[in-house]
Parts: C-alpha cells; structure tokens; sequence
C-alpha cells in the first residue's frame, strides 16, 4: 500500500513542487546576484517535499550555529532526502560543493550555477584544487559550504565538529589557492 501511495501522490507532488519551486528559483536568480532568495525559495521546496513525503527531522545542537558565522558542513550521502533535510534544516546562507555532473542537468543545472553552488571536478585534480579555492572564497565571503562524503550513499556517518572545521577549511583553501597559481 505504501508504494502505491508513493507512486500515485507522494512522486507526483514532489515532482510537480519541484517543477514549481524551480521556475520560480529560475525567476528570482534573475533579480538576485548574492543568491539569497534562491536559497529560500530551496529552503521551501525542501520543506514542502519533506512535508509530502512525511520526513520528520529532530534537529540537535542547532543553537551552536552562529547566523554570523562560517562554516563548512559535511554530510554522508545515506539517502535521496538528504539535500532536503540539510537545506531545510541548517539556519545559514551557505553553497552546496556537489559533482560537476550535477551542473549539466537541466534545470537543477542552471540553479545550481545561479545560486553559487560550487561545482566539484573530481576526475581531474588540478580542477580539484581550484574548487578547493572556490569553497575558500565563498567561505571567506561569509557563506558556508556543505559538501556530501564523496564515497556515496552507503558510506559509515562522520561527524566534524564546526569550530575546527572552518580553521582546517581556510587552511585548505589557502593551501589550494597557493597550488592553483
């Protein structure tokens, strides 16, 4: 009974709010070079699937999260409804680091690039090391980076604790910049 509730309501809906929600991302990246109405009209749509697919997320130790702070947050890939979870969940303007793969699909391409979200070449490590440098500025800009672990959707959880991730960030991002010249 489950699927065919997923198949018949729950795909359609987020399909359709996912076809919605990026026509007006599309519309309002035209008006919004920092990409801050981007990012919530995302934090919406994120919640509107998590909401149709009856995704309930218990949030701990949010109130470390400075909204002045920069951070770099890092996440397993355990399943499809990560992206939604993070986006509405993390009180931060922050940019996804996510393949490169991603920035070719359309629609979900073009918001990606017009929201500042920075794209991750992972064949090539010289491209690599620039994207490093690309996450550095962003962060030094006062936007957080999320980035997901690269081993996919299986891989064990890992956690990071903030107040040493954006100290070991900037040192790689010095570092990548330093490499990249």
């Amino acid at each position: 009974m489950s699927a065919l509730r997923a198949w018949l309501i729950t795909d359609p809906l987020i399909a359709l709010a996912t076809i919605f929600f990026a026509t007006i991302s599309m519309l309002v990246s035209l008006f919004d070079n920092a990409g801050r109405r981007q990012a919530a009209v995302a934090r919406a749509w994120s919640r509107v699937l998590l909401a149709v697919s009856g995704v309930k997320v218990r949030v701990e130790g949010g109130e470390k999260i400075s909204p002045d702070g920069s951070y770099v947050f890092a996440s397993n890939h355990a399943s499809y409804m990560d992206t939604p979870v993070v986006l509405a969940n993390i009180p931060v303007q922050f940019r996804f680091m996510a393949k490169k793969g991603l920035f070719s699909i359309p629609f979900l391409g073009w918001h990606l690039g017009r929201a500042g979200h920075i794209p991750v070449f992972r064949d090539n490590p010289r491209a690599a090391v620039k994207t490093l440098g690309l996450a550095a500025e962003a962060i030094g800009g006062a936007c957080s980076a999320g980035r997901w672990r690269a081993s996919s959707r299986n891989a064990p959880a890992s956690s990071w604790t903030l107040s040493n991730c954006s100290t070991r960030w900037r040192r790689l991002g010095s570092l990548a910049q330093a490499m990249a010249k």
